[in-house]
């Protein structure tokens, strides 16, 4: 018995293998224990975050689809930015009519820490959080930062 199927045409594609694999491991498990611990294992949450330097700032934009304002935190060191939200379970109204056949909304959260290049102004940050993307702005502090010399 072979582990890998290989195909005669196209030879053998490691991704293709690792995906088919994957895939076949899920269903085994979505048989054994249900859709249930399949949904489990799909809850981990790391939000997408792109980061520009501009040449007075910092711009970071992250996406966190899901979360309230309150739910998210963030702290900002000299050269740091932690980025955290948690996203609790609602209580189950018990008098709701019916039964659910498939739950998957649940309690969830995640952690994200950029390292900048450059020391910030801790005292000048601004943020605005709209549509599920945090976008923040990180002023440098003066005097920081990469300077090109001319010889």
């Amino acid at each position: 018995m072979s582990l890998i199927r290989r195909d005669r045409r196209w030879g053998l594609n490691p991704i293709q293998e690792v995906s088919r694999l994957e895939n076949e491991m899920r269903n085994l498990f979505s048989n054994v224990f249900g859709d249930r611990e399949l949904a489990l294992s799909d809850r981990i949450f790391a939000p997408l975050v792109d980061v520009r330097e501009l040449e007075t700032e910092f711009i970071v934009e992250a996406d966190i689809p899901g979360f309230k304002k309150e739910d998210i935190t963030i702290d900002v060191t000299s050269e740091t930015v932690e980025i955290s939200a948690e996203h609790k379970e609602e209580k189950k109204d018990e008098d709701r009519e019916g039964r659910y056949l498939r739950q998957e909304r649940c309690a969830y959260k995640f952690y994200r820490a950029i390292s900048l290049p450059s020391t910030i102004n801790t005292e000048e940050i601004k943020s605005t959080f709209k549509d599920g993307t945090l976008e923040l702005n990180l002023p440098k502090m003066p005097g920081t930062g990469k300077k090109r010399l001319t010889l």
